[in-house]
Protein backbone atom coordinates (compact mmCIF):
# COMPACT_ATOMS: atom_id res chain seq x y z
CA UNK A 1 0.00 0.00 0.00
CA UNK A 2 1.25 3.22 -0.60
CA UNK A 3 3.37 4.49 2.55
CA UNK A 4 3.85 1.09 3.38
CA UNK A 5 3.25 -1.40 6.51
CA UNK A 6 4.65 0.34 9.30
CA UNK A 7 4.96 4.22 7.76
CA UNK A 8 1.02 4.27 6.08
CA UNK A 9 0.23 7.17 3.91
CA UNK A 10 -3.13 8.51 3.57
CA UNK A 11 -3.02 7.63 0.24
CA UNK A 12 -4.86 5.00 -2.20
CA UNK A 13 -4.23 3.17 -4.82
CA UNK A 14 -6.73 3.98 -8.09
CA UNK A 15 -9.99 1.73 -8.54
CA UNK A 16 -8.52 -1.43 -10.55
CA UNK A 17 -5.28 -1.12 -9.56
CA UNK A 18 -2.30 -3.35 -7.71
CA UNK A 19 0.60 -2.63 -6.34
CA UNK A 20 3.43 -5.60 -5.74
CA UNK A 21 6.37 -4.85 -3.67
CA UNK A 22 9.20 -6.93 -2.04
CA UNK A 23 11.72 -6.54 0.28
CA UNK A 24 14.82 -8.70 1.22
CA UNK A 25 17.83 -8.14 3.65
CA UNK A 26 20.67 -10.38 5.87
CA UNK A 27 21.99 -9.72 9.12
CA UNK A 28 24.76 -11.07 11.25
CA UNK A 29 26.06 -10.30 14.23
CA UNK A 30 28.91 -11.90 16.62
CA UNK A 31 29.41 -11.91 20.24
CA UNK A 32 26.14 -11.55 21.48
CA UNK A 33 25.72 -14.06 23.64
CA UNK A 34 29.07 -14.70 24.65
CA UNK A 35 32.44 -14.43 22.83
CA UNK A 36 31.84 -17.39 20.44
CA UNK A 37 28.09 -16.72 19.46
CA UNK A 38 26.87 -15.72 15.50
CA UNK A 39 23.90 -15.10 14.32
CA UNK A 40 21.75 -14.52 11.38
CA UNK A 41 19.30 -13.29 10.14
CA UNK A 42 17.75 -13.61 6.65
CA UNK A 43 14.19 -11.41 5.96
CA UNK A 44 11.70 -11.21 3.40
CA UNK A 45 8.63 -9.74 3.10
CA UNK A 46 5.96 -9.69 0.02
CA UNK A 47 2.84 -7.35 0.10
CA UNK A 48 0.16 -7.15 -2.22
CA UNK A 49 -2.46 -3.91 -2.56
CA UNK A 50 -5.30 -3.42 -4.82
CA UNK A 51 -7.36 -0.31 -4.96
CA UNK A 52 -10.97 -1.59 -5.02
CA UNK A 53 -12.74 1.84 -5.36
CA UNK A 54 -10.85 5.37 -5.60
CA UNK A 55 -11.36 5.40 -1.62
CA UNK A 56 -10.43 1.37 -0.76
CA UNK A 57 -7.69 -0.03 -0.59
CA UNK A 58 -6.83 -3.72 0.61
CA UNK A 59 -3.82 -5.08 1.23
CA UNK A 60 -1.87 -8.21 2.40
CA UNK A 61 2.16 -8.66 3.43
CA UNK A 62 3.39 -12.05 4.23
CA UNK A 63 6.49 -10.93 6.63
CA UNK A 64 8.95 -13.98 7.08
CA UNK A 65 12.57 -14.35 8.73
CA UNK A 66 15.31 -16.95 9.28
CA UNK A 67 17.39 -17.05 12.82
CA UNK A 68 20.43 -19.40 12.92
CA UNK A 69 22.63 -19.27 16.13
CA UNK A 70 26.17 -21.08 16.13
CA UNK A 71 28.45 -21.19 19.05
CA UNK A 72 26.51 -21.90 21.76
CA UNK A 73 24.23 -23.82 23.11
CA UNK A 74 21.07 -24.72 21.74
CA UNK A 75 18.28 -23.07 22.43
CA UNK A 76 15.37 -23.62 20.29
CA UNK A 77 15.36 -19.90 18.52
CA UNK A 78 16.30 -21.19 15.14
CA UNK A 79 13.97 -21.51 12.34
CA UNK A 80 11.53 -19.76 10.24
CA UNK A 81 8.62 -17.10 11.35
CA UNK A 82 6.09 -15.83 9.64
CA UNK A 83 3.79 -12.81 10.43
CA UNK A 84 0.79 -12.31 7.82
CA UNK A 85 -0.98 -8.95 8.05
CA UNK A 86 -4.02 -7.84 6.35
CA UNK A 87 -5.00 -4.03 5.59
CA UNK A 88 -7.63 -2.56 4.98
CA UNK A 89 -7.23 1.81 4.27
CA UNK A 90 -9.92 4.11 3.43
CA UNK A 91 -8.64 7.92 2.48
CA UNK A 92 -9.74 10.53 0.47
CA UNK A 93 -7.88 13.55 -0.98
CA UNK A 94 -8.61 17.14 0.32
CA UNK A 95 -7.10 19.49 -1.80
CA UNK A 96 -3.08 18.90 -1.91
CA UNK A 97 -3.95 16.68 1.87
CA UNK A 98 -5.23 13.82 2.11
CA UNK A 99 -7.10 11.81 5.34
CA UNK A 100 -8.27 8.63 6.08
CA UNK A 101 -8.14 5.74 8.36
CA UNK A 102 -6.46 2.17 8.36
CA UNK A 103 -7.55 -0.97 9.75
CA UNK A 104 -4.99 -4.18 10.30
CA UNK A 105 -4.86 -7.34 11.25
CA UNK A 106 -1.94 -9.24 12.31
CA UNK A 107 -1.76 -13.25 12.30
CA UNK A 108 2.05 -14.21 13.41
CA UNK A 109 3.36 -17.62 13.54
CA UNK A 110 5.83 -19.80 14.69
CA UNK A 111 8.04 -22.11 12.68
CA UNK A 112 6.05 -20.77 9.49
CA UNK A 113 4.50 -21.72 7.25
CA UNK A 114 1.56 -21.29 10.39
CA UNK A 115 0.01 -18.98 12.23
CA UNK A 116 -1.04 -18.82 15.82
CA UNK A 117 -4.69 -17.60 16.40
CA UNK A 118 -4.53 -16.83 19.79
CA UNK A 119 -1.70 -14.49 18.96
CA UNK A 120 -3.75 -12.27 16.77
CA UNK A 121 -3.70 -8.73 17.32
CA UNK A 122 -6.05 -5.70 15.43
CA UNK A 123 -5.00 -2.06 14.84
CA UNK A 124 -6.42 0.95 13.37
CA UNK A 125 -4.99 4.31 12.61
CA UNK A 126 -6.46 7.38 11.40
CA UNK A 127 -3.69 8.92 9.00
CA UNK A 128 -2.79 12.36 7.54
CA UNK A 129 -0.58 13.01 4.78
CA UNK A 130 0.29 16.54 4.14
CA UNK A 131 1.90 18.20 0.94
CA UNK A 132 5.47 19.49 2.35
CA UNK A 133 7.18 21.41 -0.72
CA UNK A 134 8.00 18.75 -2.96
CA UNK A 135 7.24 15.88 -0.08
CA UNK A 136 4.45 14.39 1.72
CA UNK A 137 4.55 14.35 5.85
CA UNK A 138 2.81 11.35 6.80
CA UNK A 139 1.23 11.13 10.22
CA UNK A 140 -0.35 8.46 11.90
CA UNK A 141 -2.15 7.37 15.58
CA UNK A 142 -4.05 4.97 16.75
CA UNK A 143 -4.04 1.72 18.92
CA UNK A 144 -3.18 -1.81 18.84
CA UNK A 145 -5.42 -4.48 20.26
CA UNK A 146 -3.26 -7.48 21.33
CA UNK A 147 -4.97 -10.66 21.57
CA UNK A 148 -3.09 -12.42 25.47
CA UNK A 149 -3.45 -16.06 26.26
CA UNK A 150 -4.55 -16.60 29.53
CA UNK A 151 -2.24 -18.71 32.13
CA UNK A 152 -3.54 -20.92 34.77
CA UNK A 153 -2.76 -20.03 38.16
CA UNK A 154 -2.29 -23.19 40.39
CA UNK A 155 -4.04 -23.55 43.06
CA UNK A 156 -3.28 -22.71 46.41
Amino acid sequence: MPGGLHVASAQTLPAGTGEISMLSGLGRRSGLLGPTHKFNRAIGDLAFAYGVTDILTVGVSLDGRYDKHWGIPVSGDDGYVGDPHLNIRVAKAVGANAFGAQLGVWVPGKNAPSIAGSATSVDIRGLASIAAGPGLLSIDAGFRLVQQQSRARPST
